[in-house]
């Protein structure tokens, strides 16, 4: 469900404050009914503890932070939050973050990233239209059927 994701992990090597890295923004953000969602990224070793974190809007305009299970420094592993995020919210991003605000940058790892509905961490794949546009991608461009 989200954009840009890979399975491929990502080294940001000057991190620091609270967020690491990029914000992968959904395909589609607004959430038409109640609905349970499951966001999970891989976190290799770091220099402090870190978490996955999703972030929404709703229907106020307000916004709410769902934090993962924390990957202790030195560490690592999968951090996935499970929630229920309410009719009329719009999903702003997932990212990976640090459990406390860092002054020292640091080196962190990560990939994997991914939300999907439900309450079951499926195991990092590319969606369905990611492969149909790899597919067409690679199709030469005179090519006849």
């Amino acid at each position: 469900m989200l954009l840009g994701t890979s399975k491929t992990l990502k080294t940001e090597t000057n991190a620091s404050g609270w967020s690491v890295g990029a914000a992968y923004q959904p395909r589609v953000a607004k959430v038409n009914s109640d609905t349970t969602y499951t966001a999970r990224a891989w976190i290799s070793p770091a220099s402090h503890d870190m978490n996955t974190q999703i972030v929404w809007k709703d229907s106020s305009g307000n916004l709410h932070y769902g934090g993962g299970n924390a990957i202790s420094a030195g560490t690592s592993g999968y951090s996935t939050w499970t929630g229920t995020i309410p009719a009329g919210s719009t999903i702003q991003y997932v990212t990976v973050v640090f459990t406390e605000q860092q002054q020292t940058a640091s080196t962190v790892t990560y990939g994997e990233v991914k939300l999907e509905k439900g309450t079951v961490a499926h195991d990092w794949s590319p969606a369905p239209e990611d492969l149909e546009n790899a597919d067409s991608d690679n199709k030469p461009t005179d090519a006849k059927d």
